[in-house]
């Protein structure tokens, strides 16, 4: 299968082709991003900004290990301190692409998961 968002060579290589190891960060995966996608969705129902930021740059680095870069300027625009003063229009524009992609990524890892369990 093609992903388009996780790079799935990249995260074997990580784990240097074991698949158990490789299932036990897709658990911590699931730990750590809990609730996530109604989190943001709150943020944006509140304009919540700084709650945004803290909740994105946690999810930054399971986008790192799973080799996502689809969204790393929107990323780094939730890093900046002009974040803070963001425009609504523009906020919510920022976080349904990183809510979108995030929400993509977790189904590919999960499908590149269940093939990994198949084997």
């Amino acid at each position: 299968m093609q992903f388009e968002i996780i790079q799935p060579h990249y995260l074997m290589s990580l784990c240097d082709n074991d698949t158990q190891f490789m299932c036990k960060m897709y658990e911590a995966f699931l730990q750590q991003n809990t609730n996530v996608q109604e989190q943001l969705q709150e943020c944006i129902i509140h304009f919540d900004v700084i709650r945004a930021k803290k909740i994105i740059h946690t999810l930054k680095s399971s986008f790192s290990i799973l080799g996502v870069d689809v969204c790393k300027t929107e990323i780094e625009i939730t890093e900046s301190d002009s974040f803070l003063s963001i425009k609504k229009k523009e906020f919510i524009r920022i976080i349904k692409k990183i809510l979108f992609v995030y929400i993509q990524m977790e189904k590919e890892y999960t499908i590149f998961i269940q093939n990994l369990s198949k084997t």
